[in-house]
């Protein structure tokens, strides 16, 4: 059977506290081969708006900056997005109340605001993620969630990452501007089973990106975009200018580079394919 538990608990808009638990289908419950019941488990807190701290979330978080060159853990449709959500940034720091048992970060993080137009962020993660690991190398990130099987058990909590990251976000009435930095490691080496497909994908033991995202108003156009780097230097970057001309009228022109050696494990972005890499387009 499949089970799994909700509790939510809000306070106006200011305090979130949600707890979860889950078993797929075919996973054990209390028995010799999982003693402590649920399979997954998931706890939030999060805080908003007291004094300068504009956001504080504890436990299992989400974090979504810019337009998702760099750090993205939101959803998202790929390329066929609404437009309505085309041109706006990142929300930042949220608390995480999904049953996915990959896409997310476990620590700490904070917001503060001053001047209403400045907002500094800092968070940090440290995880034990499922894997497929041959020598100490991490051939495969398990990311469905399933321990049914020996195979799956195997590979439950074989990594270790750590991840540290921080945004500059400034909001003004005819410019919005953003600065966003993240490291992460794991303690192996990440290491795929070499494929022609898979030939740039990101391989190694530590990561590093930034990227600075713009947004400007003038009358009824919009430019918007992002533009990012790795730690080997390598570019992606976004760039989209839209034509309002009525209220229900919107005229949008989207143009992407990603180059094919751009590595960035947690972005998430407008394109074709799932790896943000490798890809060059315009969008009307």
């Amino acid at each position: 059977y499949y089970l799994n538990l909700r509790y939510k608990f809000q306070f106006q808009q200011k305090i979130y506290v949600s707890l979860a638990a889950e078993k797929d289908a075919g996973e054990p419950f209390f028995s010799l081969y999982n003693r402590k019941g649920f399979d997954f488990y998931n706890a939030s807190v999060q805080l908003n708006d007291f004094g300068k701290l504009h956001t504080l979330v504890l436990g299992n978080y989400k974090a979504s900056f810019g337009y998702g060159l760099v750090m993205n853990m939101g959803f998202s449709m790929g390329k066929y997005t609404s437009f309505s959500t085309l041109n706006r940034a990142g929300k930042g720091l949220s608390k995480y109340t999904s049953m996915n048992e990959a896409n997310y970060l476990q620590g700490a993080g904070a917001s503060w605001k001053w001047k209403n137009r400045w907002l500094l962020t800092g968070f940090v993660s440290f995880r034990n993620q499922d894997a497929t690991v041959d020598n100490e190398c991490i051939t495969t990130l398990k990311t469905d969630g399933y321990h049914r099987l020996k195979k799956d058990m195997e590979k439950k909590n074989m990594v270790n990452n750590q991840l540290i990251g921080s945004n500059l976000t400034y909001n003004g009435k005819t410019v919005e501007l953003g600065l966003t930095g993240v490291y992460t490691v794991f303690n192996k080496v990440l290491n795929p089973d070499l494929r022609p497909y898979n030939l740039y994908y990101p391989r190694g033991k530590y990561f590093f990106n930034i990227g600075t995202n713009y947004k400007f108003f003038l009358h009824k156009f919009i430019f918007s975009g992002e533009t990012a780097f790795d730690k080997s230097g390598k570019i992606a970057t976004l760039n989209m200018l839209s034509y309002s001309p009525a209220v229900h009228t919107s005229l949008l022109l989207i143009n992407r580079y990603y180059d094919k050696r751009y590595q960035a494990i947690h972005a998430n972005a407008f394109g074709e394919n799932s790896q943000l890499q490798n890809e060059t387009g315009v969008y009307i």
